[in-house]
């Protein structure tokens, strides 16, 4: 298709010794290995093959690997000297990548797409982020990347420093185990930061009494983000948005009986 003729095609186990005699001493060797579609909890350990089997197997060839992996694996879970690149797309995260030789440049490293952002480890002392349980004027909802890599105290420093010390002042909002929110009086903008909010309104988990909240408002959808059983999904988005025709979107986290209704500030 593409009209190369330098492409070498070796169909075989990538472990058998006869395959390995047949690769040259290569730049780089990459490896996407296969991984089971669900685990209670993401380990190296289920590659196959193994990152350690690869790495002594063509240790000969090349010193600079690169392994994908699956994202949800936190860099503690991750016991190799290597780079590790979180990566997400469109909000969503999307692969982990892990980079040894001179193809590692970080411990670290969050990337977002199609931004094309990122943020790595600082040195020094860097912000403690206290948890709360009561949401400010604004909320923001960090890059699913940022929180995987463990980055967030980066995160919330690069805010400080757009705002200034004296009005940057973040909370940890924690919403449940898969999502969190920082939370301020501070308004600002930071590209490593998916959502930008205005809290509208924290009140009880009422959908009957956000509906007439809502109304009057401009709202003509609401994205319900967390709390809400799959079954009960429509049910209750349906009467939530009963007789709502306005142009604007609503975000509502619900965290126990509490719901924060939420507009997102800042749209491309």
């Amino acid at each position: 298709m593409y009209g190369l003729d330098n492409v070498k095609f070796i169909c075989g186990d990538a472990l058998n010794p006869k395959v390995i005699e047949q690769i040259p001493a290569v730049d780089v060797v990459f490896s996407d290995p296969f991984r089971p579609a669900e685990e209670n909890e993401r380990r190296v350990s289920s590659l196959e093959p193994g990152i350690p089997n690869v790495l002594s197997a063509y240790g000969e060839k090349t010193g600079n690997f690169a392994f994908e992996a699956p994202p949800q694996m936190p860099p503690e879970r991750i016991p190799f000297d290597c780079e590790k690149e979180y990566i997400s797309l469109d909000g969503q995260l999307n692969r982990l990548t892990l980079y040894f030789g001179w193809l590692k440049q970080y411990d670290r490293l969050a990337v977002a797409l199609p931004a094309d952002e990122g943020l790595v480890p600082k040195d020094g002392p860097l912000p403690q982020i206290r948890e709360t349980e009561k949401m400010k004027l604004c909320a923001y909802e960090p890059e699913p990347s940022v929180v995987a890599a463990g980055l967030l105290p980066e995160l919330v420093e690069s805010m400080i420093q757009l705002v200034g010390p004296i009005m940057g002042s973040f909370e940890l909002f924690k919403v449940d185990k898969k999502r969190l929110l920082l939370t301020s009086d501070a308004l600002m903008k930071q590209s490593m930061i998916k959502n930008h909010y205005l809290v509208l309104r924290v009140c009880p988990f009422e959908p009957k009494e956000i509906n007439k909240f809502l109304k009057g408002r401009n709202v003509g959808s609401v994205v319900l983000r967390a709390g809400v059983k799959p079954e009960d999904y429509w049910e209750v988005r349906n009467e939530v948005e009963k007789g709502l025709e306005g142009n604007k979107t609503v975000h509502l986290f619900v965290k126990g009986g509490t719901a924060i209704l939420c507009e997102i500030l800042f749209k491309d």
